[in-house]
């Protein structure tokens, strides 16, 4: 599991993720990177699912995509037909043989604003498979409702304690460093906004 936060604010959007990721079997958990920047594009992506996801996703991004109206349209058009590549990595093909949520916010040239969608290959979320769902203000998964409460909610100056109640509910799953991705009409910034805290 992976706390996924994503914020379609006036200026900005904003992803704001956790660090744990948990092997298979009995290996112990470790951070790593569920937010990756493609800067020239103008846009971040974030994935739940298993970690080997997230670059090959960013690879295809890269590659066929021009910003993010063109990644918004390869995800709605092709992505069923590259998850079922026969990849040469064995994790990367499970990866996307497994289920996923994908996060994509970015800016949009072409109306001078920020943007997110999200798209997935199951309907564990209500929500239709394989089809794009735009993000109009927020989004935050897992939902904890005492932890956002939409009229006082301030995104960046709570988004710590978010991931915190997020990791409160599901302490093996969601962990480690809080991570804030912010895209803007300027560029892209990465920040660690603090830790969560374990109780153990």
């Amino acid at each position: 599991m992976t706390a996924l936060n994503i914020f379609v604010l006036d200026h900005a959007a904003l992803i704001v993720t956790d660090s744990r990721t948990v092997p298979a079997g009995n290996a112990p958990p470790f951070d790593h990177a569920k937010c990756f920047t493609i800067p020239h594009l103008r846009l971040a992506v974030a994935t739940r699912g298993k970690a080997s996801l997230l670059p090959s996703l960013v690879r295809i991004i890269s590659r066929f995509a021009g910003d993010f109206e063109a990644a918004r349209a390869l995800m709605q058009d092709d992505i069923r037909a590259f998850s079922a590549v026969p990849y040469d990595d064995v994790s990367e093909r499970d990866a996307w043989a497994d289920d996923w949520d994908i996060i994509v916010a970015g800016w949009m040239s072409a109306e001078n604003r920020p943007a997110a969608f999200m798209i997935c290959n199951h309907e564990k979320h209500g929500l239709s498979a394989w089809t794009i769902h735009d993000i109009e203000y927020m989004l935050s998964t897992p939902y904890i409702p005492y932890a956002v409460k939409a009229a006082s909610f301030d995104p960046v100056g709570q988004a710590v304690a978010l991931v915190q109640a997020q990791h409160d509910c599901h302490p093996r799953e969601i962990g480690g460093y809080v991570t804030g991705t912010f895209i803007d009409g300027e560029g892209i910034s990465q920040i660690v906004m603090g830790k969560v805290v374990e109780h153990l």
